[in-house]
């Protein structure tokens, strides 16, 4: 495969949660302090599903926090102006079962779409690299399927190609063996791997050891309760 991500300087975090607190529906957690720097690989574990859910959704800034800051870039983040909130969601990959694409579109169209969202293109064609990640990933093919007739995996795969083709500044992978059936795993690994050497880190939550196993953490976000530990 011809693409590779751009190499990310290691000069600054990225993210730096600060005193951080987040809560959505009965979910609270508490005073995150968190700096995600260039090159670095987390590892995510959690007693409860969904607390890890609200941990991934407020690093992916769709969270207002309750108190503390979100530094992006050393920019700090004011979640009443939602456009620098877009420049910065723009920047950040979130892999993730939860997401979803828009039901009365086609594959391709939803592709296309966030393209102009994320590049401000008009483009009726898939840029190189996201034709060549569906390729990759076997659903090139699928593309003019309406996303209300398509197969579970192949809208998942969609939405992770989505994620992968931003060249984001920072990618968040959750619950990968939900969203990457088992025998395109490695190829998913690798595009990861990829990413990680260039510069752009990762934070993981999978309950698969085997897919853990692919990445050297250079640290452990532990939550439990309402308590978020690094570490």
């Amino acid at each position: 495969m011809a693409w590779r991500p751009r190499q990310k300087s290691a000069s600054m975090s990225l993210i730096e949660l600060s005193n951080y607190t987040v809560a959505r529906n009965e979910l609270r957690l508490k005073n995150i302090s968190l700096a995600i720097s260039p090159g670095q690989c987390w590892l995510v574990a959690s007693d409860l599903r969904e607390s890890a859910g609200l941990l991934f959704a407020a690093l992916a800034t769709l969270v207002k926090p309750e108190t503390g800051t979100f530094r992006f870039k050393n920019a700090l983040l004011d979640f009443s102006t939602y456009r620098q909130l877009l420049s910065c969601k723009r920047e950040i990959g979130y892999v993730s079962p939860a997401n979803v694409l828009l039901s009365n579109r086609t594959i391709l169209e939803n592709l296309l779409l966030s393209d102009f969202y994320d590049k401000n293109t008009l483009s009726v064609t898939l840029d190189k690299k996201t034709d060549e990640m569906c390729l990759l990933f076997h659903i090139r093919n699928r593309l003019g399927q309406k996303v209300t007739e398509a197969d579970r995996w192949d809208l998942r795969l969609a939405m992770a190609v989505r994620e992968l083709a931003k060249d984001p500044a920072v990618l968040l992978v959750e619950w990968p063996e939900e969203v990457v059936p088992p025998d395109r795993q490695w190829m998913f690994v690798n595009l990861l791997q990829q990413a990680l050497v260039s510069g752009t880190p990762l934070v993981i939550f999978s309950r698969d050891r085997s897919f853990c196993a692919n990445f050297s953490a250079s640290g452990k976000i532990v939550i439990k309760g309402e308590r978020v530990t690094v570490s």
